[in-house]
């Protein structure tokens, strides 16, 4: 089921880049000069910095999967003066509300700290930037998004190897724009449209048995597997 998850979502992504760098780069080579072109890193006109670094607030709180808080950190290259390729690395652990909310409903059955919660979450991204822009990197873009994300949750002293496995797996085509703060500080909003796959994979160490479900918080009629794509970045360049 996991090979099925991957190739699922690196499909859906290929596809996407593919059509975007088919779209954009013949438009782009018509109309601008020889020297921005990509000649090599190093000889690139850029509109603004090479490198970004971008972190969220957001999900230090709740993340995408609701119980989980999640480290992210985003690291996005420039292959041209309007192109770009990103990879975002996350980590994945108890939620403060999940830390919070059982001790102060019933103290005496808050359990949490009887299981083990971690995973973590990748991320790909390919962008391309319309507008000749002075901002790190370059303002408005957009471009396809695809992202895998899992949890582990496992009793942490129990002795039958029984755990619940929840991975979320979705590629969306996305835009935002980017708003300067200061030198090389800029807040990035985004939001985007796609696909996504939610599921969560139970085995049951007594018994060596195994199942695989849907999992979804809210399910929506028909409408389970569209993915609806909303992020708040704080970004470094340089």
């Amino acid at each position: 089921m996991m090979i099925k998850v991957w190739r699922t979502l690196l499909s859906a992504f290929v596809l996407l880049l593919l059509f975007g760098i088919n779209s954009f780069a013949q438009s782009d080579s018509e109309s601008d000069s020889i020297t921005t072109k990509f000649r090599g890193f190093k000889n690139v006109k850029f509109a603004g910095h090479q490198n970004v670094v971008t972190m969220s607030p957001v999900p230090f709180f709740v993340g995408q999967i609701p119980f989980c808080g999640e480290i992210r950190l985003t690291y996005e290259r420039m292959v041209s003066h309007n192109q770009s390729l990103s990879l975002g690395l996350s980590y994945n652990y108890p939620s403060i509300f999940l830390l919070v909310l059982p001790a102060i409903a019933n103290p005496n059955s808050a359990t949490l700290k009887n299981y083990s919660l971690r995973g973590g979450r990748v991320t790909l991204a390919y962008r391309y930037y319309p507008l000749k822009s002075k901002t790190a990197p370059g303002g408005l873009f957009f471009g396809p998004y695809g992202s895998f994300n899992f949890v582990k949750i496992k009793e942490r002293k129990g002795n039958d190897a029984s755990y619940d496995l929840v991975y979320y797996a979705d590629a969306c085509v996305v835009a935002g724009y980017q708003i300067p703060l200061r030198k090389g500080v800029y807040m990035e909003f985004m939001g985007g449209l796609g696909y996504r796959m939610n599921k969560v994979y139970e085995y049951d160490g007594r018994t060596k048995t195994s199942a695989t479900h849907d999992y979804y918080i809210v399910k929506l009629p028909f409408a389970n597997n569209f993915k609806v794509l909303l992020q708040m970045n704080i970004c470094y360049g340089f």
